[in-house]
């Protein structure tokens, strides 16, 4: 068995892997200044070396002073040339541990740990790399910590798959996302830039594709051609979000071991993380427009932790299933009940006149946008965009009504909004840590009140909002008489 009371280092591999990982956020930047000085490759190969070797040499000087150990029940890392920094991390303290794998870490068999900790920010400790011995004793040792078992008796782990998701859903999953969009106008921007650094983008179209530049030579061609040059930015958004999706999540799997969640997903790179089953604080149950026309959701776990992200307190719990499936993960990790997270009570009636107030405001400024530009047209230039403004306002107003949603049981509060991406909460009482309640000004000219909830992994607002006053009033209290009810049960 390796003993890890002997200070170490980590993979004599590290300081070039982790050189690579820092020249990989500079490579854009790199490319774009050997583009604009091609005339001197000579100067831009010695500055391109110089970089590097200044990569590699700062990594090798933090990897010399780098040492782990662990004492007792504590995981110590001491770290620095100049400043020491010496960490020490009580094993009942860490939340997750993270267990991830670069391309180039994969091809040597090597791995990087990470530790977070209640409170801390981001990732509270980084080993990288270790050997997959080196990595499976460490893990040994948190579980022998965790659950007192002594190093020289068997410790049998209980594995129980809860989903897998499998390649077609993935593709559903791309190909569905909000990010398609944002990847558009990223292709749209990388245009742009290739157009302005050659100068001549059109008269190289033309040498090399002649068929497709001269039904595009004319005015109206030029419209036709910023349709396609849209149309292919989707396309190719498209296709890349479905990509990255599918490289991200790849045989994405999430098993439970007795206490804790195990996930592991990934194509090139692959990671694997685990969290105690006791430290989630809240599910969230998400459906972009897309997806819920389509029938699909994903499902994620905020933890006790540092908020933020996949790498700070929440963690997916399923990229992408039907509606039936991640309602049932959703019950499996936390509860409620299924029909308790389907069937909500909707909110007051009043908030669709407050939805429709602040859509027509919103939309004002635009309609009389329009209306200024278009009042030569005629009657249609002045009357339609404010016809138009209100229309939208009004399926707005009544979208909203219809998203919002909420339930308060003995043991759950659930919450649902979001009009273009909708959006659950499930909470246990018990993880309740703070309720407000809170009056904007419009809602008080209508006697309406918003029940904000807080957990110890609160990274987003959990909210039933548009309640009448009297109603918020009466939930506040009984959320926080039931929580503490709730918590003082766990106590015991």
């Amino acid at each position: 068995m390796t003993d890890l009371a002997e200070p170490r280092r980590t993979s004599g591999w590290t300081p070039v892997l982790t050189a690579l990982d820092l020249l990989r956020q500079f490579i854009l930047p790199l490319v774009v200044v050997v583009a604009f000085n091609a005339g001197n490759m000579a100067q831009s190969a010695i500055s391109a070396g110089g970089l590097i070797t200044l990569f590699t040499a700062s990594r090798i000087v933090s990897w010399l002073r780098q040492r782990w150990w662990v004492e007792g029940d504590r995981l110590r890392v001491r770290s620095g040339l100049l400043q020491i920094d010496d960490r020490t991390i009580p094993v009942d303290r860490i939340q997750r541990i993270d267990r991830n794998q670069t391309l180039g870490s994969r091809f040597l068999g090597l791995y990087e740990l990470r530790a977070e900790t209640a409170g801390g920010s981001g990732s509270e400790l980084s080993l990288r790399y270790l050997s997959g011995v080196e990595a499976d004793a460490l893990e040994d040792w948190l579980d022998e910590q965790r659950h007192g078992v002594l190093h020289d008796q068997q410790f049998e782990k209980v594995e129980e798959l809860l989903t897998a998701t499998p390649f077609r859903d993935l593709i559903i999953g791309g190909a569905t996302s909000n990010r398609i969009g944002a990847l558009a106008i990223l292709v749209g921007t990388a245009f742009q830039l290739f157009d302005d650094a050659t100068a001549n983008t059109y008269e190289i179209i033309e040498r090399w594709f002649p068929a497709i530049t001269e039904p595009f030579s004319s005015r109206s061609g030029v419209i036709v051609a910023g349709a396609v040059i849209v149309v292919l930015a989707l396309v190719v958004g498209w296709i890349a979000s479905i990509a990255t999706t599918v490289l991200r999540f790849f045989e994405f799997r999430l098993v439970l071991t007795d206490d804790e969640l195990r996930r592991s997903h990934g194509l090139l790179s692959r990671f694997q993380a685990s969290s105690p089953l006791h430290r989630i604080q809240a599910v969230r149950i998400e459906q972009p427009l897309l997806r819920r026309v389509f029938g699909y959701s994903s499902v994620v776990a905020e933890t006790a932790g540092s908020p933020g992200g996949d790498s700070g307190g929440s963690g997916m719990l399923t990229p992408i299933a039907p509606n039936g499936p991640a309602l049932a993960l959703t019950a499996r990790v936390l509860g409620p009940e299924e029909a308790e997270i389907v069937s909500l009570q909707p909110v007051s009636r009043l908030t669709v006149r407050r939805g429709l107030i602040r859509a027509l405001l919103l939309l004002a400024a635009p309609a009389a946008g329009v209306v200024f530009l278009a009042v030569d047209s005629g009657p249609a230039g002045w009357i339609g965009p404010p016809l138009a403004a209100v229309a939208a306002a009004s399926w707005y107003a009544r979208a909203r009504f219809r998203a919002l949603g909420y339930r308060v049981s003995d043991g759950h509060v659930v919450t649902r909004e979001g009009v273009l991406t909708r959006r659950w909460w499930s909470v246990p009482l018990a993880k309740v840590q703070t309720v407000a309640i809170r009056r904007s000004p419009f809602q008080r000219r209508l006697g309406l009140a918003t029940v904000s909830v807080d957990t110890a992994g609160g990274s987003a607002p959990i909210r039933i909002v548009d309640l009448p006053g009297d109603l918020a009033d009466e939930i506040g209290m009984r959320l926080i008489e039931r929580s503490t009810a709730s918590y003082n049960a766990d106590a015991v």
